[in-house]
């Protein structure tokens, strides 16, 4: 049995209209995130090795946004969000 299948019954989860729109207007990308958090919080719990992983992957999609948008600021201004995240405040969530 992987760590991934559940052995207690949980009830279906239904989404209201206006989050299904929402997330559809957004390509489906809080879908997937919500996919690849009840894949690692099965049976309330997680094994941290999972969250960490889970985590480190959403730390760099936040500096890669942070970075494409820094770059698109009107006025030529070109700030490098790279900056706003230290090994400090990236320990936090490791």
């Amino acid at each position: 049995m992987s760590y991934e299948q559940s052995i207690l019954e949980a009830p279906e989860r239904q989404r209201s209209l206006l989050l299904s729109a929402i997330s559809k207007a957004l390509f489906d990308i809080p879908n997937g995130h919500r996919a690849r958090l009840e894949s690692i919080w099965v049976d309330e719990l997680t094994y941290t090795s999972s969250w960490r992983k889970y985590v480190s992957e959403r730390i760099e999609d936040i500096k890669l946004n942070m970075i494409l948008v820094s770059q698109t600021l009107p006025g030529g201004h070109n700030i490098c969000a790279y900056t706003f995240f230290s090994p400090k405040l990236s320990a936090l969530w490791m």
